[in-house]
């Protein structure tokens, strides 16, 4: 998701605590119960208010997209498709370095290598 963005707020909004994620990358995280989020912080702060929706928004658009792509592609093209995306997220023109595991990278897909 990038830097500054709120993330798991999901499982925090729906359940509160008991919830884990993964991080592909070294990640320094805050953890915020559900109780400070929803009692004070986007009752008085617009910007994480926007960050929150912003983040919401995108994950929905990348589900979206990821059950419209196993609908389409093969496993082969969905594959493809996921490393031209973390090139086009790199944005750097060199070649694509994921630094994902091939098992990472299936598991990310719903593949099974």
């Amino acid at each position: 998701m990038g830097r500054d963005v709120f993330f798991n707020e999901v499982p925090m909004l729906q359940r509160g605590e008991g919830y884990v994620f993964t991080c592909m990358e070294e990640t320094e995280t805050i953890f915020l119960p559900k109780r400070l989020v929803v009692g004070k912080i986007l009752k008085e702060n617009d910007a994480l208010r926007k960050n929150l929706l912003d983040a919401m928004s995108r994950k929905s658009r990348c589900y979206h997209v990821r059950i419209k792509d196993r609908e389409k592609r093969s496993a082969l093209g969905r594959v493809c498709n996921a490393l031209y995306s973390r090139h086009l997220y790199q944005r750097d023109g060199k070649q694509v370095q994921p630094r994902l595991t091939q098992k990472d990278l299936a598991d990310y897909l719903g593949l099974h290598i």
